[in-house]
């Protein structure tokens, strides 16, 4: 992490359990880390989305998306 960016590969994880939300970091799709949790008051239905930004102007950033699925519960 060089300036709170990631440098390399890592994959992202969003699991969501009732109304508790939980974010975790893996940099190798397999020991997983869990950076940060939230409990929000949701339906049970929601749609979803990805989307990345670098959040700083002029900077652009690159993202590779795979292994993304969905599971109902």
């Amino acid at each position: 992490v060089t300036w709170g960016r990631l440098m390399k590969p890592y994959w992202l994880r969003l699991e969501r359990s009732g109304n508790t939300f939980t974010g975790s970091i893996s940099p190798d799709g397999e020991t997983w880390t869990k950076v940060a949790e939230t409990t929000l008051p949701l339906p049970a239905k929601l749609l979803a989305g990805l989307a990345a930004s670098s959040s700083l102007g002029k900077v652009t950033t690159t993202v590779m998306f795979d292994h993304v699925s969905l599971t109902s519960r």
